[in-house]
């Protein structure tokens, strides 16, 4: 700025400093609260993400283990994929 549009508002260098302090200041923590709101909206999709994740998981395991009860009493294997979707692959690797 010029010095004649800072005399305007008739700021000591005083009050001037003090001014640019606490817009450094009001500018700091304005970047600290979104760099937060960032890490609260990163932490959020972040657990969303492993929570679906999670249920799919558990979804798999889930058939993995109708499956192998579903061996153990003497199912074909292309009915299990069937009922379960998993594959005919799949089936061979379980352990019964």
């Amino acid at each position: 700025m010029s010095e004649a549009v800072e005399n305007l508002y008739g700021f000591s260098q005083r009050q001037k400093d003090a001014y640019w302090d606490d817009m450094v200041k009001k500018f700091e923590l304005d970047m600290l609260t979104n760099e937060r709101g960032w890490e609260e909206r990163g932490r959020e999709e972040g657990l969303q993400e492993g929570r679906q994740e999670g249920r799919k998981e558990g979804k798999k395991e889930a058939r993995l283990s109708v499956a192998k009860n579903m061996l153990k009493k003497g199912i074909d294997k292309s009915t299990i994929a069937d009922c379960t979707g998993l594959s005919i692959e799949e089936l061979d690797s379980l352990q019964v």
